[in-house]
């Protein structure tokens, strides 16, 4: 039913989250949630990840989306130098923002 109606819905923007970056993938260990946000994505014209500094170097399950399907990376602080050279030739962008941040 959820995937029935986030089928239905136009967003300008998603917001994903998720617990595993691998390389330049983004993984998820629950089906049904992965399920879930890859029905939001295709419904939002924009994508923006949500994920943990320590979170990169992690994977899980089920792959969700590769980095490159996002517009925007959003993490806490910036990943180990290892994890950034990684990102860095793809031409992906990290903007890093702690909580309480405004």
């Amino acid at each position: 039913m959820t995937e029935d109606t986030l089928a239905r819905l136009c967003a300008d923007i998603a917001f994903i989250s998720t617990p595993a970056v691998l390389g330049l993938e983004v993984y998820h260990m629950d089906d049904e949630v992965l399920r879930s946000k890859r029905a939001m994505m295709n419904q939002a014209q924009r994508h923006c990840l949500l994920v943990n500094h320590s979170r990169f170097g992690q994977a899980a399950l089920h792959c969700l989306a590769s980095l490159q399907e996002f517009d925007h990376i959003i993490t806490d602080s910036p990943p180990s130098p290892e994890h950034r050279e990684v990102l860095e030739p793809a031409g992906l962008t990290l903007s890093n923002r702690k909580a309480n941040e405004r």
